[in-house]
């Protein structure tokens, strides 16, 4: 499957609040249609519906993540969207919305984008909490876009619209389970929402979507490649291209996850980003029905992902029953 025809990109955008306005800023960043989309739909409709309704605010203390810390993948077809989510304010010291830095990237392979995309983030962010000015946003954005334009010419075209990952790359992706009953429950869950895609998107691509919470992976931090491993995974065992979202939850090291959701980003399906552990479990940790058979083929399939020959991950276990 070929992406369209078309030069690739990569430029840095910023929208939300920021103390040098009043209220929400006015987009900063080259005009793009796919990040304004993105914008109508993720912080005008869903983050804005959970604030507006007292979602996350009448969530009790231990349910609730205290603040916006979050990084994050948004992927259609050959544009993906790679960002940061960071509590801010406005002008008048209002808090409940954050700032949002966006790389957008069009015809470039998923992890060399994000692993452009990473380091830029965090010294935008980091210059800008340093100089909290419309004149330092300003300097920020520019330093991010100029950062961008070295980093285009030495990353990977995308060669096709679902890539696969190779074995290891998925090996390390089932490790972030402890034992072989949570890797279980983690493929268990993969497979159980990959049905409820297959059987849903198209059709239902305006209100439909499947969550799953995920483990951090390698203590789950700013650069941690496991955020577009997982949704490049899961799009492999699609087998075609849906909406996909990867928010990770930026943590104490001990407590770090990645919500992977896929379809429509709507207000429920957003809701995670401020809801912790205790509120929303990770997949590992539910007591699925789950025979010793079928955790054996999950082991054996972990073991088939780290053969030194498998170029690609295989076909999931089946549950078997």
């Amino acid at each position: 499957m070929q992406p369209r025809v078309g030069s690739p990109e990569l430029t840095f955008h910023v929208i939300g609040k920021h103390p040098a306005w009043d209220d929400h800023m006015p987009d900063q960043g080259v005009a793009n249609q796919t990040v304004l989309d993105f914008k109508q739909r993720f912080y005008v409709e869903a983050l804005a519906g959970n604030i507006n309704s007292g979602s996350w605010k009448h969530l009790p203390e231990p349910e609730l993540i205290p603040c916006f810390n979050h990084r994050f993948v948004h992927q259609v077809a050959d544009t993906l969207l790679i960002g940061g989510i960071w509590s801010s304010s406005d002008g008048k010291g209002r808090n409940l919305f954050p700032l949002i830095g966006i790389v957008y990237s069009r015809g470039l392979d998923p992890q060399g984008a994000f692993s452009a995309a990473g380091p830029i983030l965090a010294a935008f962010y980091e210059k800008n909490s340093g100089n909290p000015t419309a004149a330092g946003l300003e300097s920020a954005i520019e330093e991010a876009s100029s950062a961008l334009a070295k980093r285009i010419a030495v990353i990977a075209p995308m060669n096709q619209l679902v890539s696969k990952l190779s074995g290891s790359q998925v090996a390390g992706l089932l490790k972030s389970a402890p034992d072989p009953r949570s890797r279980a429950r983690l493929l268990y869950a993969l497979r159980r929402s990959l049905l409820q895609v297959k059987d849903n998107l198209p059709d239902r691509a305006d209100s439909f979507y499947d969550l799953i919470r995920l483990p951090g992976v390698g203590g789950g931090g700013p650069g941690d490649p496991s955020l577009i491993q997982w949704p490049m995974w899961y799009l492999s065992l699609v087998g075609r291209t849906v909406p996909m979202t990867a928010v990770s939850h930026q943590g104490r090291p001990d407590d770090r996850f990645t919500d992977l959701i896929a379809g429509a980003i709507k207000p429920a399906s957003i809701f995670p980003l401020r809801a912790s552990r205790e509120k929303i479990p990770l997949c590992t940790d539910i007591p699925f029905d789950l025979d010793d058979a079928f955790i054996a083929r999950c082991e054996a399939y972990l073991a088939d992902c780290l053969r030194a020959d498998q170029s690609t991950a295989p076909d999931l276990p089946d549950e078997g029953r």
